[in-house]
């Protein structure tokens, strides 16, 4: 099970069926919650957390089949890093529109806390990443 975090683009945003529907099969359930906007991403720390992992998305992506099959895997084993401790976060590629890849941490252990008004993580120098190379963030 995830908790995924949705935030407002300000782009033209896509149903948000069409986003869970690229976490969702018959066996994995997503709570859904919606953050307005960036500027109030610190709820995102206050929330207390009932899953093991959570996500951080904006309302006008997806991901690709490929990542939503192999982050269970992630989520469901203590994988370790090749810092030989378990990881804390996942970095994901983001393909937009004009195919520019960037990439950003989008998935964290219930613990992590997330900095002010940002997607990276709060003391990330004590923290381990692992950067999956499974499939892509895609904005619609």
């Amino acid at each position: 099970m995830l908790t995924l975090f949705v935030l407002k683009s300000g782009k033209q945003s896509t149903s948000k069926q069409l986003l869970l529907g690229s976490f969702v099969d018959k066996d994995r359930e997503v709570i859904y919650s919606k953050v307005e906007d960036i500027d109030r991403i610190s709820e995102i720390n206050l929330i207390e957390k009932t899953t093991d992992w959570y996500g951080v998305f904006y309302d006008n992506e997806r991901i690709d089949p490929y990542l939503a099959d192999s982050l269970f895997v992630y989520f469901t084993y203590n994988n370790f890093s090749l810092k030989n401790k378990p990881y804390d976060f996942l970095v994901i590629h983001k393909k937009d529109k004009n195919t520019v890849v960037t990439k950003c941490p989008r998935f964290f252990r219930n613990n992590v806390k997330l900095q002010k008004d940002s997607l990276m993580p709060k003391n990330i120098k004590t923290l381990t990443g692992e950067s999956p190379l499974d499939g892509w963030i895609l904005e619609q």
